[in-house]
């Protein structure tokens, strides 16, 4: 019996939260609707549209493909760089970078999609550019629309050219016309922030491809996403993201898959580790602390212990600070840094393991401990070249 494409829609879903589960994060932020008005699909960044006659009888991972496709859009943040261009020029050109990355990762995409290894590596504004140009060269409408006609007469120019997902931009928030500048601020906030909370779900799993997150944090987690956001997000998603098969996913049993679901647990205590160096300013401690006392009012239950360490730990001034606390860093130190005595320190004197540790470094020392048992945020002040060799990564904007 074929599948109804709402259901083929709701299978795809699963199985890239199963297979992909950057993609299959991400999908769960946006509403998925029918939409038979559209030619294929289209997002907006809040919403994923489909029509139901385009996925019909498409194989099951080609709809993950496409469905990937108008994700990588909004991680690419099309939907916010539309400005006054042609939208068919425009998503035309956004398609091939887009593309370029999906086939990396092993998405299969229907066979008319635009792809070409020269355009793969440029930026949409560029591709686009050079469309425009091509076009008019060729006698186009001024406003870059190709002189597509019907037997009418009627100029007929294709909404999604490449034919795996229209990008729109935001709906405004008056209600009708474009959106305003707050509106694509407010757009822009609210996608990075999914972004960011999709990329620590799949890191917490251990099911990235390469590419992708080579993109994420060197283009968006470190230069576009507030490392406040980010910090807030890493502790939020550590103390859900236990799965569980005991209780499952009660979304996609009526589809017949048994998925696990996201396991809640009680945060006990989060270590925060200060890099005393000398190079961390009052300002960021004073913005830390700030962003301690936040942790602790999303989490009443939660202690968080504070250790300073420049080359070593300096145990008689460690600080905890419980529910109600006045969070008030007191730094201790001034030498080399040095990041094992803190790793030594949580071994040596921890009961059970924490349930993370964040780590507020210039990250100025090529030694690191191996891989602990917990999750390490690393939230770097500077610009010193030396990624940590595991944990998520973030800087502060110097």
């Amino acid at each position: 019996m074929k599948n109804q494409p709402e259901e083929l829609v709701r299978k795809a879903v699963a199985r890239l939260i199963m297979d992909q589960p950057f993609f299959g994060a991400m999908c769960l932020k946006m509403r998925i609707k029918a939409d038979p008005d559209c030619e294929t699909l289209w997002t907006d960044g809040l919403s994923i549209g489909f029509n139901p006659a385009f996925v019909t009888d498409m194989p099951l991972e080609t709809v993950k493909g496409v469905l990937a496709h108008n994700i990588m859009h909004l991680v690419l943040e099309h939907h916010l760089r539309l400005q006054d261009r042609d939208p068919s020029t425009w998503n035309r050109a956004a398609d091939y970078p887009v593309n370029k990355i999906l086939e990396e990762s092993g998405f299969s995409l229907p066979d008319n999609a635009l792809t070409n290894l020269q355009y793969g590596t440029m930026h949409a504004e560029a591709v686009y550019s050079e469309i425009y140009f091509k076009t008019n060269q060729q006698n186009q409408s001024p406003n870059g629309n190709q002189n597509n006609t019907g037997n009418n007469g009627q100029q007929k120019t294709p909404s999604d050219p490449g034919g795996c997902g229209e990008v729109r931009q935001p709906p405004s928030s008056a209600g009708n016309g474009p959106p305003s500048s707050a509106d694509l601020s407010k757009a822009q906030a609210d996608n990075r922030t999914n972004i960011a909370q999709a990329y620590n779900i799949a890191k917490a799993i251990g099911d990235m491809p390469m590419g992708l997150k080579r993109l994420i944090e060197d283009e968006i987690l470190t230069t576009k996403i507030d490392w406040r956001d980010v910090l807030r997000d890493f502790v939020d998603v550590t103390a859900k993201s236990d799965y569980t098969w005991t209780t499952p996913n009660q979304r996609y049993l009526p589809l017949g898959f048994y998925l696990p679901s996201l396991n809640s647990k009680d945060i006990n205590e989060i270590v925060v580790a200060i890099d005393t160096s000398g190079s961390i300013r009052d300002d960021i401690l004073q913005d830390f602390a700030g962003e301690i006392r936040s942790i602790i009012d999303l989490y009443p239950n939660t202690i968080v212990k504070v250790i300073y360490c420049d080359s070593e730990v300096y145990e008689d001034d460690i600080q905890t600070f419980e529910p109600g606390s006045d969070v008030t860093l007191s730094p201790v130190g001034g030498g080399g840094t040095a990041f094992i005595p803190v790793f030594e320190y949580i071994e040596k004197t921890a009961d059970k393991m924490p349930v993370c540790l964040i780590y507020l470094t210039d990250m100025e020392c090529y030694r690191f401990p191996g891989r602990p048992d917990y999750p390490v945020l690393w939230v770097q002040h500077g610009s010193y070249e030396n990624p940590p060799p595991f944990g998520e990564h973030i800087k502060i904007p110097c």
